[in-house]
């Protein structure tokens, strides 16, 4: 198997400007995404917390929902499937590898965007209102990074707690 990316989050940009941020965001997801879905086991993915909450599959299912909206806000490739049929896969390295190889993808398009490029973008969300792209920060990408602490969070209940990666400074568990 191919190692997955964000193994390390990349080094941080030299300036900050609309666009490096929006990339930062999404690299920070992606890194915590990678790790708090690495070493799940059936038990881990099939928790149920009970009361109306997600299953981690669940949730994995939803946060490949929510990153396939990113990608469209900013252009980036994106399934034109059905994403229930896609996120029901029951292969869990195939999800995590569709979910990180769009946050990818959403990286490498917005690297290529100006700041009034970004401005200007919008996005249909599902009843065909457009949103200005800025909705996508408090949106979809606030709340996949909820779904991650949730992922995290069912892991200890489950006993088997996230690997300890240094999400401040991006690096990967010590071996």
């Amino acid at each position: 198997m191919n190692e997955l990316p964000y193994r390390f989050m990349p080094d941080p940009p030299d300036r900050a400007t609309a666009t490096t941020v929006m990339i930062r965001m999404i690299d920070g997801l992606a890194f915590r995404y990678r790790w708090a879905t690495d070493g799940l086991r059936p038990q881990d993915v099939d928790f149920d917390p009970g009361s109306g909450a997600r299953t981690p599959r669940q949730l994995l299912s939803h946060v490949l929902w929510l990153v396939n909206a990113v990608c469209r806000s900013v252009g980036a490739a994106e399934t034109t499937g059905d994403m229930d049929e896609l996120a029901a896969r029951t292969d869990l390295d195939d999800v995590r590898r569709e979910t990180l190889g769009r946050l990818e993808a959403v990286r490498v398009a917005l690297s290529a965007m100006t700041d009034e490029e970004l401005g200007n973008r919008t996005f249909e969300i599902v009843d065909g209102k457009r949103f200005p792209v800025w909705f996508i920060l408090n949106g979809p990408l606030a709340d996949a990074l909820t779904h991650v602490g949730q992922i995290n969070t069912w892991r200890r209940v489950t006993g088997n707690p996230t690997p300890a990666a240094n999400v401040f400074v991006g690096r990967p568990p010590k071996s």
